[in-house]
């Protein structure tokens, strides 16, 4: 191939590439992009439509949630919003030893924490009602630590640490109580 371009006096100049080649790299890189963007799209509607789903929930349950008498209706009605949200966000949620949790408890979960959607994930899951270890800057999120101060959901504060070992003695007081605690024991999913 080399004695071939020396003798057509074409060696060292760069090849031609075809106008179909052209084309077709064109077309591809192009396809590429508007792929991409359409995607991008796409996440950008489910966003819109999640947020829109949560509001509805949100306007339809917050108030029986929060004004209800009563703990447990409280968290009932969180539970029937969890799995609202679930089903009208296409969420499908599933989990194998649940038979296990099914004694005189309490339980103690531990998690791992890996998005916003975990409690509501968990609480349309789970067999009963439980209380989650909430992080204390919660409790200032206008509609979230309302509900928070009514299931009476511990909280801690994680930047003070003498205020993180009083907020842990909360803990044992639920369990005693028979609530089923759960924590995401790293704290925070970031």
């Amino acid at each position: 191939a080399t004695q071939e371009l020396y003798l057509r006096g074409a060696l060292g100049q760069a090849p031609q590439t075809s106008r179909g080649r052209r084309l077709h790299l064109l077309s591809s890189l192009l396809w590429h992009e508007t792929r991409l963007r359409l995607m991008r799209l796409v996440r950008l509607g489910y966003a819109l439509y999640i947020a829109l789903v949560l509001a509805l929930i949100g306007l339809l349950l917050w108030p029986p949630a929060v004004f209800l008498p009563g703990r447990r209706a409280s968290l009932a009605v969180a539970r029937l919003g969890a799995r609202l949200f679930a089903l009208l966000a296409g969420i499908r949620v599933s989990a194998e030893g649940l038979d296990n949790l099914r004694g005189p408890g309490p339980f103690i979960l531990a998690c791992n924490h890996a998005s916003f959607a975990d409690v509501p994930v968990l609480m349309a899951l789970l067999p009963r009602d439980f209380v989650f270890v909430a992080k204390k800057e919660m409790l200032a999120w206008p509609f979230v630590g309302r509900f928070i101060r009514k299931a009476r959901h511990p909280t801690v504060d994680r930047w003070d640490s003498r205020e993180s070992v009083a907020d842990a003695a909360k803990v044992p007081v639920a369990i005693r109580q028979g609530d089923w605690v759960l924590f995401f024991p790293e704290g925070t999913f970031t």
